[in-house]
């Protein structure tokens, strides 16, 4: 199973460590709102308002349904399905670094202050990139901004998402990763 990385610039790796390319930007959007959603059924007109907002263009669901095909075709049809009323995209836990965070973060609750700061430790390790001059010196920061965005996700769906099962993780994030960065997402974008 690809490994998904959302902890920075959004990189999808493949099994043989080499990185998937993705398309443009919306594209790329699609693919973030899945995997903030991962294992979620989420409706074509959710994606269609996280991508272009409350006035969409005339041609977003053929937009939409491209970025899609285009998706599939790089990741499988396997992990990612049609589910009326949308899409559901099939990610095991270990395989995206989000879930691997909130493990870690989770874990690290009721722990005594050195494992606490270790398993801690860990998950600020997953995010590649520039990091926020704030979780630098408060992991705290950080993990509470995690915390409020898969809140909002799960309240805005009216569901909640089942726990990794497997509580697995990888031995090194960045170990079998290309050095070749695809840039990051963003939502607004038209293209």
């Amino acid at each position: 199973m690809p490994a998904f990385r959302v902890l920075g610039p959004l990189e999808v790796d493949a099994d043989d460590g080499t990185t998937i390319a993705l398309g443009g930007a919306r594209q790329r959007a699609v693919l973030a709102v899945l995997l903030l959603r991962a294992g979620e059924v989420v409706s074509k007109e959710s994606l269609i308002t996280s991508i272009w907002g409350e006035s969409p263009p005339k041609a977003a669901v053929t937009a939409l349904q491209n970025s899609i095909v285009a998706l599939r075709r790089a990741l499988g049809p396997d992990l990612l399905r049609w589910k009326p009323p949308g899409y559901v995209l099939e990610v095991n836990g270990g395989s995206l670094d989000l879930r691997q965070f909130e493990q870690l973060r989770r874990e690290a609750a009721g722990r005594e202050p050195p494992d606490r700061a270790r398993l801690l430790r860990e998950a600020l390790d997953l995010w590649r990139g520039r990091r926020s001059p704030s979780s630098r010196t408060s992991p705290s920061a950080t993990t509470s901004a995690i915390s409020r965005s898969s809140a909002c996700s799960r309240e805005r769906s009216g569901s909640t998402r089942s726990s990794n099962p497997g509580g697995t993780r990888s031995s090194s994030p960045s170990s079998s990763r290309s050095s070749r960065s695809t840039g990051a997402v963003s939502g607004s974008s038209s293209s």
